[in-house]
């Protein structure tokens, strides 16, 4: 169910309410790059169904995280869209305050098995025509998700 807040007291118990469910749901990974096999068959057709409904991935998604070196990061962004933590809905407007793009944020804390940090992986769901693609996904720092949760109106899911 979406929360809609607008008041400072409300951002600030929403970040702390957000930051306390994403640190205590944080997904430990090794290191293990996919096939482009696994990618398959982690996203046949290339769709996966997440709280939200299902979601499809933009075109050469696999190919990118090979160019980018993100490889061993299929299966936190498989669990970060089919299980997120949280997901925000962000919406920028145009110079006429008309929406520009609408998209949604999944978020999900992991742990490298090798590192004591927790990162945030986060899949960018672009919303088009009701057609929701995931183009963009990669580790942010905890000061990002900060200031995307304080730039973030709206929730729409919760863990």
């Amino acid at each position: 169910m979406p929360v809609d807040n607008n008041s400072d007291d409300d951002l600030n118990e929403r970040l702390k309410r957000v930051m306390a469910k994403l640190e205590s749901n944080v997904l430990a990974i090794g290191r293990r790059e996919f096939s482009e096999d696994e990618y398959k068959l982690s996203f046949p057709d290339g769709k996966i169904r997440t709280p939200l409904g299902i979601v499809k991935l933009g075109e050469h998604q696999f190919e990118k995280m090979s160019e980018n070196n993100r490889k061993g990061i299929v299966a936190a962004m498989y669990l970060t869209l089919s299980d997120p933590v949280v997901i925000l809905h962000d919406i920028r407007f145009n110079e006429k305050r008309q929406v520009n793009e609408e998209s949604r944020i999944y978020i999900k804390s992991i742990r490298k098995l090798w590192e004591e940090k927790v990162s945030y992986l986060i899949s960018v769901v672009a919303v088009i025509d009701e057609l929701a693609i995931s183009y963009s996904s990669g580790l942010r720092d905890k000061n990002r998700i900060i200031k995307l949760i304080k730039n973030t109106k709206t929730i729409l899911y919760e863990k």
